[in-house]
């Protein structure tokens, strides 16, 4: 596992060091290369020269980062809460300035501000995990940012990613909710997102997600910073 330092970032790399060929970025960041891979999202970001951050105002087209999978119920420690963001571009994009936020069934928002314009930066066609804290999903993929204290929802929830007072995507998930069927099929069990709902409004009903079924180190389920399989449909 890397070694965490006092920011607690995990084998970050700057904008100016990243090169990549799309397809090899794909297979090395953990997205598929067949349906995903082809629905690459175009962006061009517009950074600042100084601090290499997003400019305030870059519009980014819908679909560019999304939330691909989180774990909101661990069964092995009440602290192994995790999410992964996906970059569906084909170039890096610095998360500095971003937050990601969660909320609970009855409790007020909370914001996390992702630090570092030119310290932490999602890959072309990447994956990127934030874990709540650094050994409670057993081993950290490489690129994770360690966020401390901020939890998710057992019965219900919402988490986004947000750039300013723009949302760049957000899921929520409740109990009774049919299209998420009983919250209780998550215990233990990431949720996550069938690789053909690979979209801004793909993944917002409930019905693209399903139970992770690869074990993790930790006794979970869960495939953070790889590939997510297909969700099977049962009768």
């Amino acid at each position: 596992m890397p070694a965490t330092d006092v920011l607690g970032l995990h084998d970050v790399v700057a904008p100016q060091d990243i090169e990549f060929d799309a397809i090899d970025t794909a297979l090395d960041n953990g997205l598929e290369t067949s349906a995903d891979a082809a629905t690459t999202v175009d962006f061009t970001p517009e950074l600042d020269p100084v601090t290499g951050c997003l400019l305030n105002g870059t519009a980014m087209p819908e679909g560019t980062l999304l939330i691909t999978e989180f774990m909101f119920h661990p069964l092995s420690s009440p602290t192994a809460e995790w999410f992964e963001v996906a970059n569906r571009s084909n170039v890096a994009i610095p998360l500095g300035g971003m937050s990601f936020v969660t909320q609970g069934p009855s409790a007020a928002e909370e914001a996390y501000l992702v630090p570092g314009c030119d310290a932490f930066v999602v890959p072309a066609l990447g994956t990127v995990v934030f874990a709540r804290e650094a050994d409670g999903i057993g081993s950290l993929p490489a690129s994770s940012w360690v966020y401390g204290d901020h939890e998710l929802g057992d019965t219900g929830g919402s988490l986004g990613l947000r750039f300013g007072s723009h949302w760049v995507d957000k899921v929520a998930w409740k109990e009774g909710d049919p299209a998420w069927g009983p919250l209780s099929n998550y215990d233990g069990k990431a949720v996550s997102l069938d690789p053909a709902k690979f979209s801004r409004a793909g993944n917002d009903p409930g019905s693209a997600w399903c139970p992770a079924v690869e074990a993790m180190a930790n006794g979970d389920y869960g495939s953070p910073g790889t590939p997510n399989p297909e969700c099977l449909v049962t009768e």
